[in-house]
């Protein structure tokens, strides 16, 4: 057998206890279609949770400006998406999303030869 390590800025999404998990989950099925649920998935939800958060803080006229939203979202230097941090954004700095890594190791069995 072989041992793979993957790693991931998210928890898993269809066992973590974490709110923002929950509300994927319940966004995922909100209209009681069948969707998978993904780590990709979920990371795209919470992009697009971060790029709303964002929007929200422009006024009106600044919503198709790309420069406001940049500079909005090093003004506010930390996000909130439920319980799940993003940030701190600083400009002329490096610059982060989520400020976790998760590790998991899989066992991979040996095929038969």
């Amino acid at each position: 057998s072989a041992t793979v390590v993957v790693s991931q800025i998210t928890a898993h999404p269809n066992i973590s206890t974490s709110v923002v998990a929950a509300e994927y989950r319940a966004a995922m099925t909100a209209d009681n279609r069948s969707r998978s649920l993904s780590w990709l998935s979920f990371e795209a939800y919470i992009g697009a949770r971060f790029a709303i958060a964002a929007l929200e803080r422009l006024r009106e006229s600044q919503v198709r400006d790309t420069q406001a939203f940049i500079q909005t979202v090093y003004n506010s230097s930390v996000f909130m998406v439920d319980d799940l941090a993003l940030g701190p954004f600083l400009s002329g700095q490096c610059s982060q999303g989520s400020r976790s890594v998760l590790v998991t190791q899989l066992q991979i069995p040996s095929s038969p030869t």
